[in-house]
């Protein structure tokens, strides 16, 4: 079995009000950005846990193009990523940047369209692959990477608060941002270590504790 990273995507995503992540251009931008927050809290804050959270299969857009013929529906991609999970992974056909309705066959790395599109159209064929565990994670731990994640996320607007304020007097900080956004945020972190810790004590030492890895 494996987890498809967007079991924890959605678990952090609760945790967080965060709008501006819904704002980002593109889906395979939100991918990268949530991505490089789970790898922190796999790698570096959940050290202990049970599974292999090095077995991974990396998140991954593909797009090919391609030029209608005005006789075929039928188009193949030149590649597919090894043993995806089908929650992990979207697919999407354009028809001169209309989305299209179709089928995918994974064994033949086929897109059929439902309709033939007309001669000398452009087709965009692909998927995007938001990447997974390639062990089967139980909710507890999904729920542990998630707070993991918030860390990272938290961190990240630390060091932009912290920067900004290093760039301008006191008076224009102030005046810019008020200096309570600073000490939120510190809250919040100090308050997402505290929940990260007590979770990771709860998962290591309950019944069936294996010891540390």
């Amino acid at each position: 079995m494996s987890t498809p990273n967007n079991r924890i995507f959605d678990k952090f995503l609760s945790l967080i009000k965060d709008k501006s992540l819904s704002n980002l251009i593109t889906d395979e931008e939100m991918t990268f950005l949530l991505n490089l927050f789970l790898n922190e809290s796999s790698s570096i804050r959940f050290k202990t846990c049970k599974k292999n959270l090095k077995l991974i299969a990396k998140s991954d857009f593909y797009s090919q193009s391609f030029v209608a013929n005005g006789v075929d529906k039928a188009y193949v991609i030149g590649k597919y990523p090894d043993d995806a999970n089908s929650e992990a992974i979207e697919y999407f056909v354009n028809v001169e940047d209309f989305e299209t309705p179709f089928v995918f066959d994974p064994i033949t790395l086929t897109f059929t369209l439902t309709e033939l599109p007309q001669d000398n159209v452009n087709i965009e064929c692909g998927y995007n692959f938001i990447g997974q565990f390639n062990d089967d994670l139980n909710d507890e731990e999904c729920w542990i990477l998630a707070h993991g994640m918030i860390i990272s996320w938290n961190s990240q607007y630390l060091n932009n608060m912290e920067n900004l304020k290093n760039r301008l007097t006191t008076k224009d900080f102030n005046m810019f941002s008020p200096a309570n956004l600073l000490k939120e945020l510190g809250e919040l972190r100090k308050n997402s270590l505290i929940e990260m810790r007590n979770l990771i004590v709860s998962y290591s030492f309950d019944s069936d504790f294996k010891g540390f890895n």
